[in-house]
């Protein structure tokens, strides 16, 4: 069995990219730039990360809760200063069934999966 916490193992085609693999690409995705405070409250599962790049302004939501215990959040995000003439993005990391540990098999973001060959045609 390969290792759990690997974000890629090899394949017959290339590699099959793992749940942490995903993780990176979406940091990959909204990750650069200037890092800018964000807080969320405690009693939620979740995580934010938000930074600033040029005008853009990237957030990263994580919902740590997994498997029958993850529960859909709803989210507000208040900014100090407004945002005129703005356009907004998402983008959704999913496991099947909301269950990492199954493998990499129903894992997709932005509805597609990362190919053996490093490719992805995710969409916003």
């Amino acid at each position: 069995m390969p290792c759990r916490y690997a974000a890629f193992v090899t394949s017959g085609h290339g590699y099959q990219v793992r749940p942490l693999g995903y993780g990176m690409k979406l940091f990959d995705l909204g990750g650069h730039g200037k890092v800018l405070p964000v807080s969320v409250p405690s009693a939620t599962d979740l995580a934010a990360y938000a930074t600033l790049e040029g005008k853009k302004i990237s957030v990263t939501l994580i919902n740590k809760a997994h498997g029958t215990e993850a529960r859909k959040q709803a989210v507000q995000i208040r900014l100090d200063v407004p945002l005129a003439n703005s356009r907004t993005q998402v983008i959704f990391l999913r496991a099947k069934d909301n269950n990492v540990g199954d493998g990499f098999a129903g894992v997709t973001l932005g509805s597609a999966q990362i190919k053996e060959d490093g490719s992805w045609n995710g969409r916003w």
